[in-house]
């Protein structure tokens, strides 16, 4: 069965496209950090009561508008931001100035400090030989 498939009933979108145009016809509201949705909002408008999904379709649908975002960053207008507004809750909305896009340039720059530590700590794991460990942990 085709992942698509699994949400058929639930009216959710069938192509990254649909995706991407139903999030530009949300986000036509939430122009501005002064008008963002949250993301619970947003999954709400996208896709309908997110009780109705089980955590791997909610997490699935998720990172696919996650990825719909990205794409609208890379190739239209619709420049799409986020923040914390605290802790575990995020906001979205289309960059209208500087001060929207500094929230943008914060997040990019967090994100590569938690690369760099991710490298190290593949570093550590690689001299440390980690990958017999994980082998014994699978019984193999």
């Amino acid at each position: 069965m085709k992942q698509t498939q699994i949400f058929r009933r639930k009216k959710v979108p069938e192509t990254i496209q649909e995706l991407t145009d139903r999030i530009k016809v949300v986000m036509v509201k939430h122009i501005g950090v002064n008008k963002e949705i949250t993301k619970g909002e947003l999954f709400k408008k996208l896709f309908g009561n997110p009780n109705n999904y089980t955590e791997i379709q909610y997490w699935w649908l998720w990172d696919k508008v996650k990825h719909s975002m990205n794409w609208l960053r890379r190739t239209s207008n619709c420049f799409i931001a986020s923040r914390q507004v605290v802790p575990s809750v995020w906001a979205y909305f289309v960059v209208k100035n500087r001060v929207d896009l500094q929230f943008y340039k914060d997040t990019l720059r967090s994100n590569i400090r938690k690369m760099y530590s991710m490298i190290a700590r593949g570093e550590k794991l690689v001299s440390k030989k980690a990958y017999k460990f994980f082998l014994e942990e699978m019984g193999k």
